[in-house]
C-alpha cells in the first residue's frame, strides 16, 4: 500500500488537530486544578488570619476587656485602649474585606463567602465596631464600604453615606 505525499500531509493535519485539542483539553483540567488550590489557599489564609486574630482575645485577657468595653461604651477607653481597640478593629475589618474582595474577583464561591460574611459581622451592640467603622470607612474599598454600610442599614444602624466620605454613589 503506497500513500501519496497529499495523503501523509492531510493525516499529518488530522494527526495535528487532535493532539492540539488533546493538549487544550489538558490545559483546562490544569486550569480547573489550579483554581481549585488557590481557593483552597484563600481559604486557609483568610482562617488562618481570623484565627490569628480571635486568638489575640483568647490569649489576650485584657485585648478581651478592651473589645468588650469598646463595644458596650467607645468613649470610655483611654488613650491607650482606643489604640488597641483600633488595631483590633483595623484586623478585623481587613479580615472581612479581604474575603469580600476574593469573592468579588471568583477566589471564594457564593456559598463559602456567605458564610464568611455572617461570621464576619458585627452585631447591633457591637459599638465600638461601629464607631471604628464610621471613622475609619474611609480606608476600605468602595464596593467593601457600600456593602458594610449595607449590612449596617440592615441591622438597623445609620451610617454616613458612600458619598460624603468617597465621592462615589452608592446604589
Amino acid at each position: 500500500m503506497t500513500f501519496s505525499f497529499d495523503s501523509l500531509a492531510a493525516l499529518a493535519d488530522i494527526v495535528g488537530a487532535i493532539a492540539v485539542v488533546l493538549s487544550l483539553v489538558y490545559v483546562g483540567y490544569q486550569i480547573k486544578q489550579n483554581t481549585k488550590a488557590i481557593r483552597s489557599q484563600v481559604h486557609e489564609s483568610l482562617v488562618g488570619h481570623v484565627f490569628e486574630s480571635e486568638g489575640s482575645l483568647l490569649g489576650n485577657a485584657d485585648l478581651a476587656q478592651i473589645i468588650v468595653k469598646s463595644n458596650s461604651n467607645p468613649d470610655s477607653l483611654t488613650p491607650e485602649e482606643q489604640l488597641r481597640a483600633e488595631k483590633y478593629f483595623t484586623f478585623m475589618f481587613v479580615n472581612w474585606e479581604a474575603a469580600f474582595l476574593h469573592h468579588k474577583q471568583g477566589f471564594i464561591e457564593d456559598e463559602m463567602w456567605r458564610r464568611w460574611d455572617l461570621s464576619l459581622h458585627p452585631d447591633k451592640e457591637s459599638k465600638g465596631h461601629i464607631d471604628f467603622w464610621q471613622r475609619h470607612r474611609h480606608w476600605y474599598d468602595s464596593s467593601f464600604v457600600h456593602h458594610v454600610d449595607q449590612v449596617f442599614r440592615d441591622l438597623g444602624i445609620a451610617t454616613t453615606s458612600s458619598d460624603d466620605l468617597r465621592g462615589t454613589e452608592t446604589e
